[in-house]
């Protein structure tokens, strides 16, 4: 055998080698999709169901501002609740067109930038429900009382009702000048980004840890 068949040899061998690294590669990939996906699919469901859930709120909130139009003391607190209805509402339906733009067969890059994008949607909107809940007390107080017959502003003294929504005011304030002042402060830290984690969801956080794994094995890939 001379040298040159040795290089043939060599050459062939490096062929079926290269083909086998694109195989298990292309295997790799497709697992690592395919738990993302399903991670992803029991997002989808959660926020299928979280959206299921505001429709009915939407309804009844927005049949209730209906019968109570002509009276302020009610319209009002009900035309809050619904607002915050219609943002829960939007949250989920940006979500959900967020999770439809994921291409499973595009780059890991552009699957990275989804995924980071929704995550941080999530986190944005949690973090809002929080701010605003302290506000959204007082008027699910008296739309509750008043959809069961009970006029709570007759009932519970005025400043007791007046001191509960500018509690709720003033938390919401605080929250926002807090976030502002030492968010990136608090953002940085350890335990935070670990909360946040939390908030983004286990699914998400699931699918996007696949995802990096794969980024990682295709980085360390040889170039073909």
């Amino acid at each position: 055998m001379n040298f040159e068949d040795l290089q043939n040899q060599w050459a062939a061998l490096d062929q079926k080698l290269e083909a086998g690294l694109r195989l298990n590669a292309a295997l790799l990939r497709e697992a690592k999709l395919d738990k993302t996906k399903s991670a992803l699919q029991r997002l989808s469901f959660f926020i299928w169901l979280e959206l299921a859930c505001t429709l009915p709120v939407l309804f009844l909130v927005g049949s209730f501002l209906a019968r109570h139009f002509s009276q302020p003391a009610f319209f009002i607190p009900g035309l809050v609740l619904h607002l915050a209805a219609i943002g829960v509402l939007g949250s989920c339906i940006h979500q959900l067109v967020l999770l439809n733009r994921i291409d499973y067969a595009g780059p890991v890059l552009v699957i990275q930038k989804r995924l980071e994008a929704l995550r941080l949607h999530r986190i944005r909107a949690t973090k809002w429900t929080f701010l605003t809940a302290p506000l959204l007390w007082t008027p699910l107080f008296v739309v509750t009382f008043k959809a069961l017959g009970v006029n709570a502003w007759a009932v519970f003294p005025m400043g007791w009702m007046v001191g509960n929504l500018l509690f709720g005011v003033l938390v919401m304030v605080a929250g926002i000048w807090v976030s502002k002042r030492f968010g990136n402060r608090i953002s940085g830290s350890p335990f935070m980004k670990q909360v946040m984690d939390d908030i983004a969801g286990r699914s998400l956080n699931r699918a996007a840890a696949f995802v990096a794994t794969l980024a990682e094995f295709e980085d360390e890939s040889p170039a073909r």
